[in-house]
């Protein structure tokens, strides 16, 4: 995270990947953000928000969890932002970036005869 307080990242141990948010410098529970499944997780300038890619309808899509902090983080606002299917991944790790206002994003296109 942007204060270096909580780390992002896919895991797969309920056998599917999903994306869970815990404390990187002391002990505490992980809390899972994705819904459905989630790989690519990547924190938003703010600290309080971590996008991620998710196959929502038979497509993928940049997914946004808005989070609040008490004890333990908590999904407070989960929503489907645009299609990214056309965009290269990168998994296991993050193939985008995010600006420092959060307003846009920088991905790479997948070469349309690759496929």
């Amino acid at each position: 995270s942007p204060d270096g307080r909580w780390l992002a990242y896919t895991s797969d141990q309920t056998g599917a990947s999903e994306v869970y948010v815990r404390p990187l410098l002391r002990d505490g529970d992980e809390v899972r953000i994705s819904s459905a499944g989630g790989t690519e997780p990547a924190w938003g300038p703010n600290g309080r928000e971590v996008f991620y890619r998710a196959q929502t309808g038979g497509k993928t899509s940049l997914m946004l969890a808005q989070l609040a902090f008490g004890t333990a983080p908590a999904v407070v606002d989960r929503r489907t932002l645009f299609d990214v299917t056309e965009m290269a991944t990168s998994t296991p790790h993050t193939n985008y970036d995010i600006s420092p206002d959060g307003r846009r994003f920088a991905m790479v296109r997948r070469n349309p005869s690759g496929r």
